[in-house]
């Protein structure tokens, strides 16, 4: 549907005009955990995002995305051996998010061409955590739902001429705070970071 309205708006740009628009996004980039997710060693791999959005005026517009990413650590695992005792031992820990986000935008400058802006918005985030251990033949597999956060941050945006393309790039901390933890350790998984993202957009006029 994307390539046939392309086809079809050649060379439309939809940020050019006060009309209201639609798009279609996708971005690559980065989570960087504020706090570690494992007990030392934490990393996060490439973060991926695609959405839809409309421009409902040329200062305002509200997306919608959906973004994965994983995480990974070292953790400490424990294993109880009876009597509030624990042995621990090293593994690999593995968090995969999937993020639904729900963002308003609102444009700082008034240029057209070239945008700096402000967004925010909230989040609601489904993770799977895993624990493996080979050496000492160990897994654990957790679901992590009904996680619900916020996020802020700036944005700024640059059309391509005559295209109804645009390169984007987008900076951003977010927060969210899970169920309890089943396996025991006391409190809530906290899901806190920072975001960079860089990406493209197409507008169609509507």
């Amino acid at each position: 549907m994307i390539i046939l309205c392309c086809l079809l708006h050649s060379g439309a740009n939809g940020q050019q005009s006060d009309d209201h628009a639609i798009f279609a996004e996708f971005s690559v980039g980065k989570y960087l955990p504020v706090f570690p997710l494992s007990e030392s060693d934490s990393r996060s791999d490439m973060t991926y995002r695609g959405g839809v959005g409309v421009q409902l005026f040329r200062d305002y517009i509200i997306t919608g995305r959906i973004m994965y990413f994983s995480t990974h650590g070292v953790p400490l695992i424990r294993y109880s051996i009876g009597e509030g005792n624990y042995l621990t031992y090293d593994g690999e820990m593995e968090y995969k998010h999937w993020l639904t986000m729900i963002a308003l935008q609102y444009a700082l400058t008034p240029e057209v061409d070239f945008r700096v802006g402000i967004n925010g918005g909230i989040l609601f985030m489904t993770a799977t955590k895993t624990e493996t251990s080979i050496k000492y033949n160990h897994y654990t597999e957790e679901r992590i739902e009904n996680v619900v956060g916020g996020f802020f941050g700036g944005d700024i945006e640059l059309m391509i001429p005559r295209t109804g393309f645009s390169v984007t790039g987008d900076v951003y901390i977010s927060y969210s705070e899970g169920e309890d933890d089943k396996n025991g350790s006391g409190g809530n998984p906290v899901f806190t970071g920072f975001t960079a993202m860089i990406g493209i957009r197409y507008y169609i006029q509507i």
